[in-house]
């Protein structure tokens, strides 16, 4: 995998890392997906979407900054966060650990596992 490519399941072994997903203080709750229904909806294979929809949860649940979050789900920038973010503009999930399980029944729907 080059350095340009997201590598997804490393980030989130990242976030286990640091205990992001079991947060000691409970924010209000965006209405959440936990499951990918549609697996043939191109956003699940965006990249960007995942990396969006981490920076969602990360600013809204941890009040942490584009900086921070490209620093943990190894980004090159900042701006690679912002874009994805505007690109993804809504919150599908309510915490990492709702991320963790779509991308995984996404990745078992596609036959990846």
């Amino acid at each position: 995998m080059s350095k340009s490519q997201f590598d997804l399941a490393a980030a989130l072994e990242k976030l286990r890392e640091h205990d992001w997903l079991h947060p000691t203080v409970q924010f209000d709750e965006v209405e959440s997906t936990a499951t990918v229904k549609n697996t043939g909806d191109t956003k699940y294979a965006d990249p960007n979407y995942w990396i969006a929809q981490c920076g969602h949860v990360l600013m809204s649940n941890y009040k942490v900054g584009p900086r921070e979050i490209a620093r943990i789900l190894s980004q090159s920038g900042p701006a690679m966060v912002t874009r994805a973010i505007d690109r993804y503009n809504t919150a599908d999930y309510k915490d990492i650990q709702s991320i963790d399980d779509a991308l995984t029944n996404y990745v078992e729907g596609i036959g990846l596992i």
